[in-house]
């Protein structure tokens, strides 16, 4: 199963969120994978250059480093849109090799959580966006996380809608950073559930786990496609 994890736009907490899905959903009989793909902005960590967000992931599965390339298999150095760190890097993105590498794992895991880049509109390169390139796989189905901010009810149902025309699935929305104390956080909740239908889970603030989202067997039961 390939579960993509998308974002009404960058630093909504793809990664934040990604980590949570696979804290809740890894068990003995459900071994889940993280990926990032494509990652621009490198620092140096420990004398490597790696992506932040793909370090995360290895320190949140306990990967040993020599996995740091199938987990980010694409990075670039300037923190800017893909299709520019590709364009500056003289290095095009290889999407067709990382779609095969993804389909590789997800015979390896029961599970692989792969996380976008920016928003769903993102160029990866010229033509082709974050959520064309998940339309190329079958039948595709992502989570999109969103703010609890101001904004988040224009910028989610616009990326819901471009999610749409490419015929990619949204099994749901998650808001990270979630605080219940704060009335605009719960209406803003109130009113994602009311105009995009679709269920809502949080990430609280400052947690590590997902509050609403069905454990993997109910999930994976209702979108047995993927």
């Amino acid at each position: 199963m390939r579960l993509f994890v998308s974002g009404t736009d960058t630093g909504v907490g793809k990664t934040h969120v990604a980590c949570a899905l696979y804290r809740t959903w890894t068990r003995p009989s459900v071994s889940v994978g993280l990926c990032k793909p494509v990652a621009t902005g490198l620092v140096r960590r420990g004398g490597r250059i790696v992506s932040d967000d793909a370090l995360r992931f290895i320190k949140t599965a306990r990967l040993p480093m020599s996995d740091y390339p199938e987990v980010n298999p694409v990075l670039f150095d300037p923190p800017v849109s893909p299709h520019l760190a590709a364009r500056l890097a003289r290095r095009p993105i290889p999407l067709s090799a990382l779609r095969t590498t993804l389909l590789k794992q997800s015979r390896r895991w029961d599970v692989v959580l792969i996380e976008g880049i920016g928003g769903v509109a993102t160029p990866l390169t010229d033509r082709i966006t974050w959520a064309d390139w998940m339309a190329s796989f079958p039948a595709p189905v992502t989570v999109l996380v969103c703010s609890p901010h101001v904004g988040t009810l224009n910028h989610t149902v616009m990326s819901l809608e471009f999610l749409s025309k490419r015929r990619v699935t949204c099994a749901g929305l998650v808001i990270c950073k979630f605080n219940a104390s704060m009335i605009r956080h719960r209406e803003n909740l109130r009113e994602l559930g009311r105009l995009t239908r679709l269920p809502v889970w949080t990430c609280p603030y400052r947690s590590t786990r997902l509050s609403g989202v069905p454990d993997y067997d109910r999930f994976r039961s209702s979108h047995r496609s993927v």
